[in-house]
């Protein structure tokens, strides 16, 4: 039998996954990282952000975590650092 399948979810499926781990008081210069992930065509994940309502958060976190393209998260945290230095 041949299944069917959406290709927007294939394409969905494809793009990179970016989990952004970060202090409190860095939220601000964190949404904008995400908000240029998003824009560039990647998959940014922010806690809370992108926690469902009602879900176990622990899980819903590991999860992120373990899809996330690890080069990329790394990245996240390297322009993080980039923003921050231009901010002082």
């Amino acid at each position: 039998m041949i299944r069917s399948y959406d290709r927007s979810n294939f394409i969905e499926d494809m793009k990179s996954r970016v989990f952004l781990s970060y202090a409190k008081e860095d939220k601000e210069i964190v949404e904008r990282v995400y908000n240029e992930f998003e824009r560039s065509g990647f998959r940014p994940f922010m806690a809370p952000k992108d926690v469902p309502t009602g879900v176990d958060w622990k899980q819903e976190l590991k999860t992120a975590i373990e899809s996330a393209d690890p080069y990329l998260s790394e990245a996240a945290r390297s322009a993080i650092r980039k923003l921050e230095a231009a901010k002082n």
